[in-house]
């Protein structure tokens, strides 16, 4: 059997850039600074994003999320499932032509 290494990140809760969760946490600079760590180190064979994507499930969040991943994903698998502060039509809206997507919809 071939070996396969995922990398699972888990709730991010991205807003985004300059704004900050109500915590207080710069949750769109953690993100970038796990996958800068991931680009450096990248021995996986995709990465998983799982949990709450997005914080509030806005499309200007997800655009915020989309601008981070899109580089990571020209080059690596990248999967995402939604978390329950995640909303479908913005999340369809925003990744529908992302490769693990293709096909699927929003309804």
């Amino acid at each position: 059997m071939a070996e396969f290494n995922l990398a699972h990140f888990s709730d991010p809760h991205v807003v985004p850039r300059g704004q900050l969760l109500p915590n207080g946490v710069d949750s769109a600079r953690a993100l970038a600074d796990a996958l800068a760590l991931l680009r450096t180190h990248h021995t996986c064979d995709a990465l998983l994003i799982s949990g709450d994507l997005t914080d509030s499930g806005s499309h200007e969040d997800y655009a915020a999320l989309r601008r981070m991943l899109d580089d990571v994903a020209a080059s690596l698998p990248v999967f995402l499932m939604m978390g329950n502060h995640d909303r479908r039509q913005p999340f369809f809206d925003t990744f529908a032509d992302y490769p693990c997507l293709a096909g699927l919809t929003a309804g």
